[in-house]
């Protein structure tokens, strides 16, 4: 078990392809049970869920193939890859991070939690975390 945030990033870097997609749904379904219950409508969770992913993918402004390979694996949405890189497209606006990082903000430590280790098993796709997604996550989680 991690002891630090750091600890954290490093262990979750580390996990296989498939470890990282257990982690993520688990992360993901934990993420739409919270969002339930703050009354939160389908349509719109599913808004929230597509913003994360954006958030997450575009950290780095970049979006590979094994980020696509992943989020398909743990959403089953079955995107193609110059779909799935219009969807991420700009998520590295600031006023997107910091508009997105106002509402996670209305949610206590416990219910942002998930929803950072969602965004960090997407952040490591590519078995690395970068300093810019070091800073995404610590923004997000704090």
């Amino acid at each position: 078990m991690a002891k630090t945030i750091k600890d954290l990033m490093q262990d979750v870097v580390n996990l296989e392809f498939d470890e990282k997609v257990t982690l993520g749904k688990k992360a993901l379904n934990d993420s739409i049970s919270i969002f339930k219950r703050h009354d939160v409508s389908d349509d719109n969770i599913a808004g929230l869920i597509f913003a994360l992913i954006k958030l997450f993918v575009s950290s780095d402004r970049k979006c590979s193939e094994t980020e696509c390979k992943l989020v398909n694996a743990i959403t089953d949405l079955g995107i193609s890859y110059d779909d799935f890189y219009e969807m991420t497209n700009n998520g590295s606006d600031p006023k997107f991070v910091n508009d997105f990082d106002d509402l996670l903000d209305t949610l206590d430590d416990e219910e942002k939690y998930p929803i950072c280790i969602f965004g960090l098993c997407i952040l490591t796709a590519d078995d690395k975390i970068t300093p810019v997604e070091q800073q995404l996550f610590l923004k997000i989680l704090n």
